[in-house]
C-alpha cells in the first residue's frame, strides 16, 4: 500500500531499537531508524547486484519529491545507466566547476577588465567564444600542448595567422593566473614555439620589417656605428626603433612636443594619423638622446630640421635612404617597419597586447575612450618602453660581441 503524509508522520521507532522499512511501491521506501529519522531509499538492481540509493531525509525531501527522484533513477536504469554512479559523476563535475578553463578564463577576465577599453573586452570575449571555444569546455588540467597546436593550426588555415601572438599571449596570462591561484600546476604554453608552426609572421610587404632578434641586433649596431649622412638623419634613425612612431611623425616632431620634465613626447591629435593625442614615454636612453640633439637643433622648431631650411623638417625619404645606404634593401626593412618589429617581438615577449597597440597609436576602444585615454596606462607603457630600449641595447651589444669573436677567429 502506498504511503501518504499522514502515514509517514505516524511512523515511530520500534521499541526493540531496530530499523525498519515502509515501502511506497516500485522499490521506493522509507527507512525508519531507531532514533526516529525517516530516510528515503530506492532499491534497484544493476550489473547483477542489488543497490540502495539514498534520496534524502523526510520531511526535507517530501513524498512527492522522493517519488520524482525515484522516477528519474528508473529512467536512467532504462537507459542502462547506474543512477548512483551518475550522481557521483555529476557531483564530481560540480565540484570541478572551478577548474573548468572557461570558468577560470572568465575569472581572469573579470579581474582585469577594468583596465581595458570596451572594444578590447569585446575582442577577448570573442576570442574565448570562438577561437578558444573548444578548450573552454575542458578542465584546465586536461588541456595539453596538442590543444594549443590545434588552435594555432586553425588560425593558420583561416588565414588569420597574425592573431596567433596576441591570442597566445592572452592564453599564457590566463594560465599564469591559474597557477598563481593554485588551480593548476603547469601550463601547456611552457617552451611552446608557435613559429615552428606558423613560420616567421612577417609584416606586410610595403612595411618590410626585421623580426629576427640576431638580425635586428646587427641592424641596430650598424645604425649606431655609422657616421655617414647628415647629423639629423643619423640621430633620427637611431631613435626610430625605440619610439614606435611612424616615420612621418618622427620627421615632423617639434621641440614643443618633447616634455623633458615629464619625460615623454606628446603629439597633438591633428598631427596623428588617428586624430588622437598621443604620448610616447621616453626611456632613459631616448631621453638622453633628445637632450643631446637639443643642443644642436634647438634653433629650429623641428627636432630634425632640413639642411636647406630650418623652418621645415627634413625630407620624407631621408630615413629610407639611410637604410638603403647601410646596405638594407626595401625587401629587408623600411623605416615604417620598425613598428612591425616592435609589435611582433613585444607580443612574443608577452607584453600586454593593449599596451602595445596603444603605444603604436592604433585605435583601441570606442569613440568616447579614444577622446580621453591618451594618457591611459602611462605607467605600464613607460615600463614597457624602458624594457624595449634595454632589449635593443642588449641585442646591439650581443651583435658587437659576436662580430668581435668572428673577427678574432
Amino acid at each position: 500500500m502506498k504511503l501518504n503524509n499522514e502515514k509517514i508522520k505516524a511512523l515511530k521507532p520500534k521499541e526493540n531499537g531496530k530499523n525498519f522499512k515502509k515501502y511506497d511501491g516500485n522499490n521506493l521506501f522509507l527507512l525508519v531508524t531507531s532514533h526516529g529519522s525517516k530516510l528515503w531509499r530506492f532499491k534497484y538492481k544493476f550489473g547483477g547486484k542489488y543497490k540502495e540509493m539514498a534520496l534524502g531525509k523526510y520531511p526535507t525531501i517530501s513524498l512527492k519529491l522522493a517519488r520524482t527522484k525515484a522516477d528519474k533513477a528508473r529512467q536512467l536504469l532504462s537507459d542502462s545507466i547506474d543512477p548512483m554512479a551518475q550522481r557521483k559523476l555529476l557531483k564530481l563535475q560540480s565540484t570541478c566547476k572551478d577548474l573548468n578553463f572557461g570558468e577560470i578564463a572568465l575569472q581572469w577576465f573579470e579581474l582585469n577588465k577594468k583596465e581595458w577599453s570596451n572594444a578590447y573586452q569585446e575582442k577577448l570575449l570573442r576570442w574565448l567564444k570562438s577561437d578558444l571555444k573548444g578548450i573552454c569546455e575542458l578542465q584546465i588540467d586536461h588541456i595539453t600542448k596538442n590543444h594549443i597546436i590545434n588552435i594555432v593550426d586553425s588560425l593558420v588555415e583561416a588565414n588569420t595567422v597574425k592573431k596567433v601572438p596576441p591570442l597566445l599571449s592572452m592564453l599564457n596570462r590566463i594560465f599564469r593566473y591559474a597557477i598563481t591561484k593554485d588551480l593548476t600546476n603547469n601550463s601547456p604554453l611552457t617552451n611552446f614555439d608557435y613559429i615552428a608552426l606558423t613560420g616567421k609572421i612577417s609584416a606586410p610587404k610595403n612595411h618590410a620589417a626585421i623580426t629576427n632578434s640576431k638580425e635586428l641586433g646587427q641592424l641596430i649596431l650598424t645604425i649606431e656605428n655609422n657616421n655617414s649622412g647628415s647629423y639629423c638623419s643619423q640621430e633620427a634613425l637611431k631613435l626610430l626603433p625605440h619610439l614606435f612612431l611612424r616615420p612621418s611623425e618622427l620627421r615632423c616632431l617639434r621641440w614643443e612636443h618633447v616634455d623633458f620634465e615629464n619625460k615623454y613626447i606628446k603629439i597633438p591629435g591633428e598631427l596623428m594619423k588617428a586624430g588622437k593625442t598621443h604620448i610616447v614615454p621616453l626611456s632613459v636612453q631616448t631621453l638622453s638622446k633628445f637632450r643631446d640633439i637639443y643642443k644642436y637643433t634647438n634653433y629650429s622648431k623641428y627636432v630634425f630640421p632640413s639642411e636647406m631650411s630650418s623652418s621645415k623638417p627634413f625630407s620624407k625619404n631621408v630615413l629610407n635612404n639611410r637604410l638603403r645606404a647601410l646596405g638594407y634593401s626595401a625587401n629587408d626593412i623600411v623605416s615604417h617597419g620598425f613598428r612591425g618589429t616592435a609589435s611582433t617581438l613585444l607580443n612574443e615577449q608577452e607584453e600586454n597586447y593593449q599596451h602595445i597597440e596603444m603605444q603604436l597609436a592604433h585605435k583601441v576602444g570606442n569613440s568616447t575612450a579614444l577622446a580621453y585615454n591618451h594618457a591611459e596606462y602611462l605607467t605600464q607603457r613607460r615600463a614597457m618602453m624602458q624594457r624595449w630600449s634595454n632589449y635593443l641595447n642588449k641585442l646591439c651589444s650581443d651583435a658587437e660581441l659576436c662580430n668581435a669573436i668572428e673577427q678574432s677567429g
